[in-house]
């Protein structure tokens, strides 16, 4: 549990401090991370890693308690420090690998999110 959640932190780490990282496309990354900390745990096979886990009812709820408490509370961490503010939600329209690869669906997209910029900052 620990290794995972901690190379899911890494990897968002290292992204955040490459020179071609950003405000806009940084949002996709930290929503990732979210999810994936959420996603974290072992299968319901009884193994983690292809490892055996022997385990009586008890240790079971303990764990699985402590579990749900340490992932929540790293992605209440990320949601903290990476708030997605409407305005930023928002810019996200403004990077190309956001928009849609239909064509169709691009024609219409982000026009909700254009005024309410314009609006915001009165143009």
């Amino acid at each position: 549990m620990l290794k995972d959640s901690s190379s899911v932190l890494k990897k968002l780490s290292l992204y955040l401090q490459k020179n071609e990282s950003n405000v806009l496309s940084a949002i996709d990354h930290i929503d990732s991370a979210k999810e994936q900390m959420l996603a974290c745990g072992y299968d319901d096979n009884g193994h983690f890693h292809d490892v055996e886990v022997i385990q009586n009812d008890n240790d079971v709820q303990k764990f699985d308690v402590f579990r749900g408490q340490f992932l929540q509370a790293l992605y209440d961490n990320l949601c903290q420090q990476f708030p997605c503010t409407d305005v930023l939600s928002a810019a996200r329209t403004l990077c190309p690998q956001s928009w849609p690869d239909d064509v169709l669906q691009r024609a219409l997209f982000g026009q909700n999110d254009i005024a309410f910029l314009c609006k915001t900052f009165k143009l």
